[in-house]
């Protein structure tokens, strides 16, 4: 049996991109209940179910995001895109 070679970076980052878009999408269409139902959503799958970042930081961003002018959950999900990739661009376009 041969050994399975490892997927070369593009591949995984092009695979966790995939998986960015499909959670936001699936977040976008069940979120009934404005910002605040988004923001709990966001938290469920982001923190606890895929732990792409820290509990601690997501209450920073919450903290942030409350605080500032206009959708809080839409600044929620560019700051998280932002903690995970160091991009907010696609996250934006999710949010």
């Amino acid at each position: 049996m041969q050994a399975s070679k490892p997927l070369d970076k593009s591949k995984r980052v092009q695979g966790l991109w995939g998986a960015v878009i499909r959670t936001y999408l699936r977040i976008g269409l069940l979120g009934f209940g404005g910002p605040q139902a988004h923001i709990a959503m966001l938290r469920d799958e982001i923190v606890e179910t895929r732990r792409w970042v820290e509990a601690n930081q997501f209450d920073e961003g919450l903290g942030l995001c409350e605080a500032l002018p206009g959708p809080a959950s839409s600044q929620m999900a560019i700051y998280l895109g932002w903690l995970h990739f160091n991009s907010a661009s696609l996250n934006w376009i999710a949010a």
